[in-house]
């Protein structure tokens, strides 16, 4: 990713959560957090371009409707082994 591009970490919970206490960061940052319909939900942040190059760290907090605190979860618990690496070096070439 690269200043201006949006990254997106899309979850699914097993069970309702509570809106409001469902809080994402991206980059250290805090993230627009979603839902997407029934359990589904996205975090999004825009890559501001002061943020530190290598692989994008998150996390998510969050609670269900009765108010039990889940166990946050953060970018070593991806289960498709896909990643988001923040990169803002231009390539080279020697001729």
């Amino acid at each position: 990713a690269k200043t201006g591009d949006k990254i997106t970490v899309s979850f699914t919970s097993d069970e309702a959560l509570d809106e409001d206490t469902v809080i994402a960061t991206i980059l250290g940052q805090s993230a627009t957090v979603t839902n997407t319909g029934g359990n589904n939900w996205k975090a999004e942040y825009t890559v501001a371009g002061t943020e530190t190059e290598g692989a994008a760290a998150f996390t998510i907090a969050f609670s269900d409707l009765a108010g039990n605190a889940g166990t946050a979860v953060d970018e070593t618990d991806v289960t498709d082994a896909s990643a988001v690496n923040v990169d803002y070096t231009a390539p080279t070439t020697t001729v």
